[in-house]
């Protein structure tokens, strides 16, 4: 049994080829699936609401303050933060905090220590770092061993 195909300028009568074909339709479908998906919501947050949180507020002093629920609002995974310092331990090297909450945006992070009776211990911001592709960093190495 053979399978008709149209002219289209080339002749599929090989099954390589025809399985080439089969192989090209698929990889158009995951790329127009791909391209299909939902996008992430952005939100922006303004540096200012993350200035305006301060040791010892509530936490829904501080929700009201950055104006919007945690999460991530990245508009990409590449995009990533530079803390520096240290964690907040207690007398006995435990985590001196309840609990934390964090807000990411392109531009910053901020994160929120909370004591037990819900108000801040401590809180860290960071600007935002993009993370280069693996191409990129490919090509800084090989620039790098280039005389």
């Amino acid at each position: 049994m053979t399978l008709k195909l149209p002219n289209i300028g080339v002749h599929l009568k090989s099954r390589t080829a025809m399985i080439a074909m089969a192989g090209l339709l698929v990889a158009l479908v995951v790329v127009i699936a791909y391209r299909a998906r939902p996008r992430r919501a952005v939100v922006n947050i303004p540096r200012e609401n993350i200035e305006g949180v301060e040791l010892g507020m509530a936490e829904c002093d501080v929700l009201t303050t950055v104006g919007a629920p945690p999460g991530d609002y990245r508009s990409s995974k590449r995009i990533g933060y530079i803390f520096c310092g240290s964690w907040i331990r207690d007398s006995d090297g435990g985590p001196a905090y309840d609990h934390v909450l964090t807000w990411e945006t392109d531009e910053w992070m901020l994160e929120v220590f909370f004591l037990r009776d819900n108000t801040v211990a401590s809180f860290r911001t960071s600007g935002a770092v993009r993370i280069p592709t693996w191409y990129e960093r490919t090509c800084y190495r090989v620039k790098s061993l280039l005389p």
